[in-house]
This record gives C-alpha cells, sequence and structure tokens, in this order.
C-alpha cells in the first residue's frame, strides 16, 4: 500500500477511534472523521465508502494482532493467557470503539477466525468431545472470553499493569469455572 494512502487511513481510522469515544458511533459524521484527520470529505470517501468501512477495518486490525498473538508459542496456559492481556492492553481505545459500536459483528469476526487457531492449540482440548462438541465448547469459551475482555475496557479507562492481572485472574477463573461445568 503505498505510504500516503496508509498514513490517511491511519489518521483516518485514529479520528474516528476519538470520535466515537466522545460522541459514540450514532452521533459521528464522515465530515467530522476528516476534518479530524486532516483531510477533505472526498477524500475519505476515496478511502472508504461510509463509516462503517472504517469501523470494519478497524475491526480487521484488531483480529489480524489477536491473531499474532493468539499465535505465540507458550508454555504454561497462564503465560498465554497472561501475554494475550498484556498484548490488548495498547489497544484499548479501538478494541473499546468496536466494543460499542460493532459487538456482535466483531465478536462473529473474531470467532470466524479464532476457533479453528483455538480448536489446534494444545489448551483446548476438550478430552473425549468430538469434533463438534468441541467446537461448541471452544465458541462458548470464546464468546464468554470477549465478554470478559468488554466488561474489562468497560470498567478500565486506562488499565494498568495489576489491571491487566485482575483481568487473567478473572479470565482463568471464568475459563475454569466453565470447564468444571462441561466436564
Amino acid at each position: 500500500m503505498d505510504r500516503r494512502v496508509a498514513k490517511s487511513r491511519s489518521a483516518i481510522k485514529k479520528a474516528l477511534c476519538d470520535l466515537v469515544n466522545k460522541k459514540g458511533f450514532a452521533n459521528v459524521t464522515a465530515t467530522e472523521v476528516a476534518q479530524l484527520a486532516g483531510i477533505n470529505r472526498s477524500t475519505f470517501y476515496l478511502h472508504y465508502q461510509s463509516l462503517d468501512a472504517v469501523l470494519y477495518d478497524i475491526e480487521d486490525d484488531l483480529v489480524k494482532k489477536v491473531i499474532e498473538m493468539a499465535s505465540a508459542p507458550v508454555i504454561r496456559f497462564e503465560e498465554y493467557i497472561y501475554n494475550l492481556a498484556s498484548g490488548i492492553v495498547p489497544l484499548a481505545v479501538p478494541i473499546r470503539v468496536v466494543l460499542a459500536s460493532s459487538y456482535a459483528h466483531f465478536q462473529r469476526k473474531l470467532e470466524t477466525v479464532l476457533i479453528p487457531l483455538i480448536g489446534s492449540s494444545p489448551y483446548t482440548s476438550a478430552g473425549g468431545a468430538g469434533p463438534e462438541e468441541e467446537k461448541l465448547i471452544i465458541t462458548f469459551l470464546l464468546d464468554g472470553s470477549i465478554g470478559t475482555v468488554a466488561a474489562f475496557f468497560r470498567s478500565n479507562l486506562e488499565p494498568t499493569e495489576e489491571d491487566v492481572r485482575r483481568l487473567v485472574r478473572d479470565f482463568i477463573a471464568f475459563f475454569n469455572s466453565r470447564l468444571d461445568r462441561i466436564g
């Protein structure tokens, strides 16, 4: 991608995030996004057809980053979860925007890419479950995990290291309690 195009798209996404954090997605216009991004409205429409398209591009960026983090090899489950939690904290602003604006759409997008990835992880064997049962279990755990992360970002505007450790503890407690119910 051309450097100028990448720069404009990045400015548009940042502007949308800033405005959505202040006003909510429904109250933002393409004109406001363009002004904040330092471009004119017609340039906005050269890059994106709508504000939804910008939001979906932000979702795609987040999904790519989550896949990178989820693909990293680690030894212990707790370390794996800690690395994921630590990795998402710097993404707080776009995550908040996506969760507030298109939670269900983002959740489906994450499920589509993460279920196969998680299913091949050594941490998700559901001992004795068939492939379809295992997929349902993983989907259930993934949905709960997304909910845990959403609640975390709603209650922690500027997460600290201790907040991340609490998120990891909450997630592991959620994960273990659900596995106990399934098993």
